[in-house]
């Protein structure tokens, strides 16, 4: 099992969106510690960096930076596409270079 880099509304996703699991995370941790969004950080390779592409169209206001490694974007679909978010990077390699 795996997540699905097209987000809920895809109907291979069954309705999972770890998009809100993230979310609910973030707001369990800082309702207990003193964390700044602008230090939050969501890093992925390969298909971890596909969900790094979803966070940063969905999460962009409650994580500072993203960085996806080996990952193909895809179909991004949320608040944030089209908007100045927060910092992202993808890299796709060097082919070995």
């Amino acid at each position: 099992m795996g997540w699905d880099a097209s987000g809920p509304r895809d109907p291979a996703a069954r309705g999972i969106d770890d998009g809100l699991f993230v979310s609910n995370a973030l707001t369990a941790i800082q309702a207990g510690y003193c964390v700044s969004p602008a230090r939050i950080a969501a890093a992925g390779f390969s298909n971890g960096g596909g969900l790094v592409g979803y966070l940063a169209c969905v999460l962009a206001s409650r994580i500072g930076a993203f960085a996806a490694v080996e990952a193909h974007p895809g179909e991004q679909d949320g608040p944030a596409k089209g908007q100045r978010g927060a910092g992202r990077r993808d890299d796709e390699g060097t082919g070995g270079r």
